[in-house]
């Protein structure tokens, strides 16, 4: 992980005590799979829209770095 990243993790994270495990950060930043369903249909898992968004930028950006390594 570069400065750059590392200083937004830590700005919109902090210590990461208010995530009690990994799925509620993955959920916070949107990356978590959310089921949708209407009435008796489930439509199965998908990414969610919402989170923040500088969180998921740069968790995936450091993703991607990490694949072309």
């Amino acid at each position: 992980i570069g400065v750059r990243t590392a200083a937004v993790l830590l700005a919109t994270v902090g210590d990461g005590t208010s995530f009690p495990t990994a799925a509620h950060l993955a959920s916070y930043a949107g990356l978590a799979p959310a089921t949708r369903s209407s009435g008796t249909s489930i439509h199965g898992e998908h990414a969610p829209r919402g989170g923040n968004r500088q969180l998921k930028r740069a968790m995936f950006l450091s993703a991607f770095a990490c694949m072309n390594a």
